[in-house]
């Protein structure tokens, strides 16, 4: 399995956290290594699992943040990342890129419904 591409580690980080350059909250090593667990199948079904990553690392992590009367704490912050890898893999199983066949008819599932 080839490793990704720079780019392709870019849109990955991307889709995943919403920047390209924040290499510490996403390092280049576990794109690559979700890449490669992924099979190589691409930059959604790797940001996706990169969320699925972020969301277990945040929902160890205790802290709350408060401002202007505003508050955020991580179990929020893993919580909006489970949801964002749904959202990927609905868009990569939406595509086309992925379908199901079924003694010879093929068919398109949301196995991802919340």
């Amino acid at each position: 399995m080839a490793d990704p591409t720079g780019a392709e580690i870019l849109r990955v980080r991307r889709l995943a956290i919403g920047t390209s350059t924040d290499t510490t909250t996403l390092p280049d090593a576990d794109v690559s290594d979700l890449w490669n667990n992924e099979g190589g199948a691409g930059v959604l079904l790797t940001a996706a699992a990169a969320c699925e990553l972020l969301a277990a690392r945040f929902s160890v992590q205790y802290f709350r943040w408060t401002a202007d009367g505003q508050s955020m704490d991580k179990t929020m912050q893993a919580d909006h990342m489970r949801q964002r890898a749904t959202e990927l893999r609905r868009q990569y199983y939406g595509s086309g890129a992925i379908t199901t066949t079924l003694s010879g008819a093929t068919s398109s599932t949301d196995e991802f419904a919340s």
